[in-house]
């Protein structure tokens, strides 16, 4: 089969650049759940020293 060189030349870099994005979303998600991590962490601490308090089901709305 003769494919068009436009075509052979574009298929890789289509496939790199679908690559590149994908690297960056998962670097992004990486950093969202290191940060979520750390949110849990620091709330932990606060719960623990009493610098937080858990609000109670009123204030919650239950």
């Amino acid at each position: 089969m003769n494919m068009p060189s436009r075509l052979l030349v574009e298929g890789p870099r289509t496939c790199r650049e679908a690559f590149r994005r994908l690297e960056a979303f998962e670097s992004v998600i990486r950093q969202a759940a290191a940060l979520g991590a750390q949110l849990v962490q620091l709330a932990a601490v606060g719960l623990a020293r009493a610098a937080l308090a858990p609000r109670s089901s009123q204030q919650r709305g239950d």
